[in-house]
């Protein structure tokens, strides 16, 4: 389901993609649009604002503020995963 992870510290990319095929001379990766919509909207109800991004709009945009503390970014990847298990 998760293409790539992409950025730096913390602020990242995730891209959702639905399958990735391979052929001869191509390498063509399916975006999943909706599960990225999907994620993000759960989030939300969480209280986690994201972003989508990318030219499909399958890529999650996490930009957090410059000051977040340790315990509010556990609570963020621990909704993450949640969010994650249940897509």
């Amino acid at each position: 389901m998760i293409g790539d992870i992409r950025g730096l510290g913390l602020m990242i990319g995730i891209e959702f993609i639905e399958s990735q095929t391979y052929r001869a001379k191509q390498n063509k990766i399916i975006p999943a649009t909706a599960k990225a919509k999907a994620f993000i909207g759960e989030a939300l109800k969480q209280g986690i604002i994201l972003l989508p991004s990318g030219h499909g709009h399958n890529v999650i945009s996490i930009t957090p503020p410059f000051v977040i503390s340790e315990k509010e970014i556990l609570f963020s990847v621990k909704t993450f995963d949640k969010i994650l298990s249940k897509l």
